[in-house]
């Protein structure tokens, strides 16, 4: 049977579809569902697979048994939910010792090297799972190997029903057993200045167990929540716009967070629920509960931290010095101007900012316009090539953390876009009130908010 034959199984006309390229989602080692259906479905493709293992071993001790089992219910578990949403996303899997044993603090202690590795080629053996691609680096980031189910195996999904509401699957959930703080290493150098950080060791201390602490209080509202987009969202409309390995990205309603460069003083933002990947088109439209929602963002967060932390008054707009320069002809400057400028304080070399802007009509040139940056900010000369953005990134995502806190301890869900938030309607003026109060209660100054 032909793709486009198995995608009108499931009622998709394949002439409404964009083309999918190499996208792909993250493999979620604690994905569950209570979907009957979909439990049904996941023994039926396990079996074969198991009982190939079974008969390759002359031995076979309980607990491995037990753990190749697990790992093809949730290896299994990711490629369904992956066809469900769109019968050609695939799904990134490392197979590698570093994948696999270097990180164990973040995988289900089943999940052992051996017994995953086994699992895998068990999957293939039994011609459940294909592999469409093999892993690849690139200047910009990287991706493991992807994976789909075989159309074989696609079939036996198009008897079982599986809740998709607004383009969204509702059936799969997260276990909230999984790590909540993430730290990331330096990355391995792959040459030319390419580094691919990857999660890392490390022992737990008074703060990292306060952040699960408090994420503890923020998940649960979260997955209590009907987070719903409010139209049909396609693999498509994920952003796909940013740098790095796509298949590490998680999918879901709560959160994570995420350290840098092997230390929790750097980076700390909240990853992994399904909003903040969505085109910014998309947003508005989310209903949380049922009810509209609104987005309130900080105005120039980071240049604002910058100037707080000399004791200078914080501008309505931060980038202001700058986008005044374009005499309100291109709202693309000041995106342009904000990509640069944070390009600016986090290069120790050049940067290649800004990227697909047309500098022409202005009559400038790439690095005339990074100078008019650095002009435009002689308070704050210091801060540039300093390398300072992941230092930035921690200081907004505490204060995302009392943000979400705050309303969480309410039993209100708002949802995190890094430096913006996101609540229902009629809370609008509470987020606009303690997102001014968290940065003012640490800085002693307001700083500018708006409504998206």
């Amino acid at each position: 049977m032909m793709p486009d034959d198995i995608l009108r199984q499931f009622g998709i006309d394949p002439a409404t579809l964009e083309p999918l390229g190499d996208y792909s989602w993250a493999f979620d080692p604690w994905l569950e569902t209570d979907n009957p259906s979909i439990r049904a479905v996941v023994e039926k493709l396990a079996a074969p697979a198991m009982q190939l293992w079974t008969d390759s071993r002359q031995r076979r001790h309980k607990k491995v048994q037990s753990n190749v089992a697990s790992c093809l219910q949730v290896i299994l578990l990711n490629l369904i939910r992956a066809a469900k949403h769109d019968t050609r996303l695939l799904v990134g899997i490392g197979t590698g010792h570093e994948a696999l044993n270097s990180a164990k603090r973040y995988r289900p202690e089943f999940m052992a090297e051996r017994a995953f590795i086994d699992a895998m080629e068990a999957l293939e053996n039994a011609g459940i799972i294909a592999r469409t691609a093999a892993p690849f680096h690139y200047s910009r980031g990287g991706q493991v190997t992807r994976y789909r189910l075989t159309d074989a195996a696609m079939l036996e999904l198009t008897g079982h029903p599986i809740e998709k509401k607004a383009g969204f699957l509702q059936d799969f959930t997260t276990s909230p057993a999984r790590e909540t703080i993430r730290l990331k290493d330096k990355g391995v150098s792959k040459g030319k200045g390419r580094r691919l950080p990857r999660l890392c060791r490390y022992d737990d201390t008074e703060v990292t167990q306060q952040m699960r602490d408090n994420l503890s209080r923020i998940n649960p509202v979260l997955a209590g929540a009907a987070l719903i987009p409010g139209c049909n969202i396609s693999a498509g409309d994920y952003d796909d716009t940013r740098p790095g390995d796509y298949s590490q990205i998680e999918y879901g309603k709560t959160l994570y967070r995420v350290f840098n460069h092997g230390s929790f003083d750097l980076g700390g933002r909240f990853y992994g629920g399904w909003w903040q990947y969505v085109r910014k088109h998309i947003r508005p439209g989310i209903l949380i509960n049922g009810h509209r929602t609104i987005e309130a963002d900080y105005s120039g967060l980071h240049p604002a931290i910058l100037f707080a932390e000399r004791g200078l008054d914080i501008p309505l707009d931060p980038y202001s010095a700058v986008t005044d320069l374009s005499n309100g002809k291109d709202r693309d400057w000041r995106k342009a101007v904000k990509r640069t400028f944070n390009a600016l304080l986090n290069a120790d070399r050049r940067t290649q900012e800004p990227r697909d802007f047309d500098l022409s009509p202005y009559g400038i040139s790439k690095p005339e316009f990074q100078q008019m940056i650095r002009a435009a900010f002689p308070e704050l000369q210091d801060a540039f090539g300093s390398g300072a953005g992941r230092r930035l990134q921690r200081i907004d995502s505490d204060l995302m953390e009392a943000i979400l806190l705050h309303f969480a301890d309410q039993g209100i869900p708002a949802l995190p876009v890094h430096d913006s938030g996101i609540i229902q309607e009629d809370r609008r003026d509470e987020l606009l009130d303690v997102m001014q109060d968290v940065f003012k209660h640490r800085y002693g100054k307001t700083p500018p908010v708006r409504i998206e």
